[in-house]
């Protein structure tokens, strides 16, 4: 029997008729949005996340307002939270290890840059840049880093150091040696002084400079500045260049006060500081490292012509000049950077004069009196011992004569001669805390010393039409020589060639040495029977040997490819040698190490390739084949005409004196000036 609800059973299909698809409900897509807005987050309803103002809110008027950042979802949020918690806590856990394991004084300094930095997060930046978070084992060597912007974090592998692993009390061996030999340029580390680290201090912008609104990076380059250079540094006097920055008026000229400050400068001093960072932030070019600086330089030019305009000689007017010199001339123009040089000693020599350097009318604070005077004294004689670096390269005698003023900084209240100056402490920074002293003073009185005997030597080496050629007084030369020799024997402990680690004396020893060489090449064809005690050439060949050895002292315990004034000496360590080949191996290595000095330079200098082409070119001209063993240094060597060392190629192209029977070049060859700018212009450099 039937159930009550049962149904008629379904005919079967007829066989023609086919299957019968459903029919296709087109399915409704969600748009995913990355967030939602905080309105529709607190209804709890769907948000089409438009910004500035999605669907719900303008429907029903509500200020829409959204919580994270367009295109970033809340996963991504929280993720990039988690990673910053987990960064700031291994940072917190390195200051902590830092205050808890490190030397008292690092503690002292770590504590004291936390008290003064805004935030926590600005004083760990601060320390992991400067390097004193505690390292496992010694600190890595200067030699080999770039310098780089100190807000840029580094990681550290551990929070805690590692212990010595030996840690007896008694005088073990193993113990003194671990203890006392770790790397030379510390060994004069004071382990006891704090000194403030460097902060964005100096209201540059918009007083001093419309080139850039970032007062911390300009801060950061002039603290650089003060660091590594070591040429148109010598002529500037550090304290009152900040005095006056931080006080003075820009453009009102007060007359009771000598202005150690002026918008040309500043825009000068931050132009050569950039040659000391690749930071991208300095290049006026995106991605052209040749170009940082050059917005502060075209500012400078035009501070300069405003100062034209009522011209009249001064401090600053002369310091800019010479830093706009070296500017210039390592990435910009060769023809300019000669003419800022001359400009510099020109604005010096009609300064030079007591009328001149008289107290300012209306002057009444005596305490600024007294420090104009250390100011004035310092610059005037920091010309004097530099302008010789920069003129002898380019074949002149020595353009300017001793400064009239007295010599204050050996007086006992000089304020370099504090611990209290900065000036008085050197530390590489931003890469390192250990502070030792400067020095600054010592290397200035042997600069003085040098820079009189230079005087009369250059006179010597390039006579005026009055006088004899050098070539003919060979007894002259050896008293010069000698004079040199004595100074270098002279120095001071720290200053001498065997004990020197700092910069600044170290290339006051390549400066000597770059002089003996000067002195005894117009000899290079005479005998020793003939000049006298010893064989000039041999000998001049064993300075450039001594000179490049200097040079690769300074690469071991500084920033070699920033070190612009080392291309010349490094230059001529290699054209000198260039002949003399077959001598020996110190030869061999003098050409080696000279261009792979001068290589590492053309990272960061487009002058570093006109010096390995002038050395290249001298290999063609002599027609002496190159060897291999310095074939790669000249891989895309060029010369160009427009460079600074088309100015200085007569003073360091070989002299082509050789009168032996091998003599490559003819003994009467003595071309001019400018037929030498011509030989290596067409000189095939492949």
């Amino acid at each position: 029997m039937p159930t009550q609800n049962s149904l008629t059973p379904l005919l079967p299909r007829p066989p023609h008729v086919g299957v019968l698809a459903p029919a296709s409900v087109p399915l409704k897509k969600n748009h995913r949005v990355a967030a939602a807005c905080l309105n529709c987050r607190k209804q709890k309803i769907k948000c089409n996340g438009e910004r500035p103002t999605c669907l719900q809110c303008q429907r029903v008027d509500l200020e829409c307002a959204y919580e994270l950042p367009e295109g970033v979802t809340s996963f991504q949020a929280k993720r990039k939270k988690i990673s910053d918690l987990e960064k700031s806590n291994v940072d917190l856990h390195s200051v902590v290890g830092l205050l808890r394991h490190g030397r008292e004084a690092d503690s002292v300094l770590a504590l004291r840059r936390i008290r003064e930095a805004e935030s926590v997060e600005e004083a760990i930046n601060t320390l992991s840049v400067a390097q004193a978070l505690i390292q496992a084992g010694p600190a890595g060597g200067v030699g080999s880093n770039s310098v780089e912007h100190p807000n840029r974090v580094e990681k550290t592998p551990s929070s805690r150091p590692s212990k010595r692993r030996i840690t007896s009390p008694l005088q073990h061996p193993d113990y003194i040696f671990e203890k006392h030999y770790s790397y030379v340029r510390d060994n004069n580390v004071e382990e006891d002084i704090f000194v403030s680290f460097p902060v964005a201090q100096l209201d540059i912008s918009p007083r001093w400079t419309s080139a850039c609104s970032d007062n911390k990076l300009m801060n950061h380059l002039l603290t650089l500045f003060w660091t590594w250079d070591n040429s148109a540094e010598h002529l500037m006097y550090r304290p009152m260049i900040e005095e006056d920055l931080s006080s003075m008026d820009a453009i009102v000229d007060d007359r009771s006060k000598r202005r150690f400050c002026s918008p040309f400068l500043v825009n000068a001093l931050l132009a050569i500081s950039c040659m000391y960072t690749m930071d991208p932030a300095t290049f006026s070019i995106p991605d052209d490292p040749t170009s940082r600086g050059r917005r502060f330089a075209i500012e400078a030019d035009i501070m300069l012509e405003r100062e034209r305009a009522h011209w009249k000689p001064s401090v600053t007017l002369f310091q800019g000049l010479f830093a706009m010199f070296c500017f210039e001339g390592c990435l910009g123009s060769g023809q300019k950077s000669v003419n800022y040089l001359i400009q510099a000693i020109d604005v010096y020599k009609e300064l030079n004069h007591p009328e001149l350097l008289q107290v300012p009318i209306g002057a009444i604070d005596q305490s600024r009196l007294k420090r104009e005077k250390h100011a004035l004294s310092w610059s005037m004689w920091g010309f004097y011992v530099t302008e010789w670096r920069a003129s002898q390269p380019l074949g002149f005698r020595k353009l300017v004569k001793k400064p009239v003023v007295e010599k204050t900084w050996s007086e006992g209240d000089f304020p370099l001669l504090s611990p209290e100056s900065s000036g008085f402490w050197w530390f590489p920074y931003p890469m390192s805390l250990k502070t030792q002293r400067s020095l600054k003073v010592e290397v200035r009185e042997a600069s003085v010393a040098l820079a009189e005997i230079v005087e009369e030597a250059l006179d010597f080496i390039t006579p005026n039409e009055d006088s004899r050629p050098a070539v003919e007084n060979p007894q002259r030369a050896l008293e010069l020589y000698d004079a040199i020799v004595r100074w270098k024997y002279s120095l001071p402990d720290r200053i001498r060639s065997e004990d020197a680690v700092l910069p600044n004396p170290i290339i006051l020893n390549v400066a000597a040495e770059l002089m003996l060489t000067a002195i005894l090449r117009p000899f290079g064809q005479m005998s020793k029977k003939e000049f006298g005690r010893f064989n000039p050439r041999e000998r001049c060949c064993s300075h450039a040997s001594k000179m490049i050895n200097e040079i690769w002292t300074y690469r071991a315990n500084a920033i070699l490819k920033i070190e612009y004034w080392l291309m010349h000496p490094a230059t001529v360590s290699g054209l000198i040698v260039v002949q003399d080949l077959e001598l020996g191996s110190a030869e061999v290595d003098t050409l080696i190490r000279a261009c792979q000095c001068v290589d590492e330079m053309r990272t960061t200098y487009p002058l570093a390739t006109d010096c390995l082409s002038t050395i290249h070119g001298a290999f063609k001209r002599t027609r002496l084949q190159t060897p291999d063993y310095v074939r790669k240094f000249f891989v895309e060597t060029r010369h160009r005409k427009d460079g600074l060392m088309h100015h200085a190629i007569a003073a360091l192209m070989p002299t082509g004196d050789d009168s032996g029977p091998n003599s490559r070049i003819d003994n009467t060859w003595s071309p001019s000036f400018q037929e030498l700018l011509d030989m290596l212009e067409f000189t095939a450099l492949d």
